[in-house]
C-alpha cells in the first residue's frame, strides 16, 4: 500500500480541490503524524519565525528522508506539518522525528511536539480522512487532505498527550541534508503578501467554491499570477556566513563531518546559485514558482498570496460575508515579504519542492484570529 497516493490520480486545477472525484479514503493501516512547535505564538512575537517555519519545513525533510521517498502525502503548516505514513515507513519516521525533537530543543530552543494516531482509529470513531493528489507541475504532485478525521486526530494529540505523542524504542539521527533556507525573504511585487486560512463549518463546504468563485473576480489573472515565489528571479540570496550560521543548528556538532560536508557545499552553492552560472541552476531558480506550495488544503484553506492593498480589502470582504453567514472561520495576515525554505534534492525539474509563508508570523499569526472565531462557534 505505499504506492497508494503515488497512483492517485491527479488533478491539476486547485480550484477543483473540494470535489469528491479527486479524494480516496486514506488506508486503515498508515498513520497520522501531525507535528507542530508549541508555543509557536510567542516565538513569533518575540521574532523567531523563521526559527519555526524551519522547523515545520524540517518535519518533512526528516520524515521523507527516512522513508527515502517523497511520495507520500504531507501538507506544511507553518510551525509544523501532516504527514500521511504507509505502516511499513512508520517506525523509521517516527524515530527521525524524536531526534529533530531532540535538536530542535538543543539548538534552537524550542519544543517539538509529534504526535501519532493509526487511520483505523479514526475510522472506528465515525472521521473520514480522505487524501487527493494536486499536480503542481507536470512531474511533482502535493496532497490535499480532508475529512473529520484530521481535525479529530489533532484534537487527540493535543488533548492526550500521554497517549498520542508519538514513541520509538530509539531516537533517530534526522538527515536534513535537502533542508534549505537561504533565500533571503521575497518582498510584494505587488503591495503586500496575505496569509490566508479558512475553515467551512460543519456541513459547508460549499463555501469554499463561493470563495473561490469570488477571488476568480478579485484575481481575473488567476491564482498562479499571486505566487510570491515568483519573484525569486529577482530575489537576493542569503550571504554564505548567514548560511552556515542557519546550517550549523541542523547538525548536532560543528565538527561533525556531515556539517563540514554542508559547510563546504554552502560555499560551493552560494557562489553558483548568486552568479547563476550554469544552466542548471538557472533552470532551478526559473521552476521555484512551479514548484513551491503558496496554496494547498489539509482540511483547512490554506494560501499566501501577493496582492494589492485594494485586493486584500475586496478579499476581506468576502471572508466577512462568508463569516457573518455562518459558512466558515477564517485568519488573515498581513505583511511586506513572503518566506521560502526549500527541500532540495537536485536541481532537475521534480527534484526540488518549496515551502511558502508570510514573514512576521504569517499562518502562526493568522491562526490565532482562525482558533478565536472557532472557539466563538462552539
Amino acid at each position: 500500500m505505499s504506492t497508494f497516493f503515488k497512483e492517485l490520480t491527479s488533478f491539476s486545477d486547485f480550484a477543483l480541490f473540494s470535489k469528491d472525484d479527486h479524494y480516496q479514503p486514506v488506508p486503515d493501516d498508515w498513520w497520522v503524524i501531525i507535528t507542530d512547535v508549541k508555543g509557536s505564538t510567542q516565538a513569533v512575537r518575540e521574532g523567531r519565525y523563521r526559527d519555526v517555519n524551519t522547523l515545520g519545513a524540517a518535519t518533512i525533510v526528516a520524515a521523507t528522508r527516512a522513508a527515502l521517498t517523497r511520495d507520500f502525502p504531507f501538507v506544511f503548516g507553518g510551525d509544523g506539518a501532516t504527514l500521511l505514513v504507509p505502516p511499513e515507513y512508520a517506525e523509521e519516521v517516527k524515530a527521525r522525528l524524536l531526534g529533530l525533537k531532540a535538536l530542535a530543543r538543543e539548538n534552537f530552543a524550542l519544543d517539538l511536539r509529534v504526535g501519532a494516531v493509526l487511520v483505523e482509529e479514526l475510522t472506528r470513531a465515525g472521521k473520514p480522512l480522505e487524501v487527493g493528489r494536486f499536480a503542481l507541475n507536470s512531474v511533482l504532485a502535493q496532497a490535499t487532505i480532508r475529512g473529520a478525521g484530521l481535525i479529530w486526530a489533532e484534537h487527540l494529540i493535543k488533548s492526550e498527550p500521554e497517549r498520542y505523542e508519538a514513541q520509538s524504542d530509539r531516537i533517530g539521527e534526522p538527515d536534513l541534508a535537502s533542508l534549505s533556507c537561504r533565500w533571503q525573504p521575497i518582498p510584494s511585487q505587488r503591495g503586500q503578501v496575505l496569509a490566508l486560512l479558512v475553515q467551512a463549518r460543519e456541513g459547508q463546504e460549499a463555501a469554499y467554491d463561493e470563495l473561490l468563485t469570488a477571488f476568480a473576480e478579485i484575481f481575473p489573472a488567476g491564482l498562479e499570477s499571486l505566487n510570491p515565489a515568483q519573484a525569486t528571479e529577482r530575489n537576493a540570496y542569503r550571504t554564505t556566513v548567514e548560511n552556515l550560521r542557519g546550517e550549523r543548528r541542523y547538525h548536532t556538532s560543528a565538527f561533525s563531518l556531515s556539517f563540514i560536508r554542508r559547510a563546504l557545499f554552502i560555499v560551493v552553492g552560494n557562489f553558483i546559485i548568486r552568479s547563476r552560472l550554469t544552466a542548471g541552476v538557472r533552470s532551478y531558480v526559473a521552476d521555484t514558482a512551479s514548484h513551491s506550495d503558496f496554496r494547498k488544503f489539509d482540511e483547512t484553506l490554506r494560501m499566501v498570496i501577493d496582492c494589492t492593498e485594494d485586493e486584500i480589502d475586496r478579499v476581506h470582504e468576502v471572508l466577512d460575508g462568508l463569516y457573518r453567514a455562518g459558512k466558515i472561520a477564517y485568519g488573515t495576515h498581513v505583511t511586506s515579504h513572503a518566506l521560502m525554505t526549500c527541500f532540495v534534492e537536485s536541481l532537475q525539474e521534480g527534484g526540488h519542492m518549496h515551502f511558502l509563508d508570510a514573514q512576521d508570523g504569517g499562518y502562526t499569526a493568522a491562526a490565532v484570529q482562525l482558533k478565536q472565531q472557532l472557539k466563538e462557534e462552539a
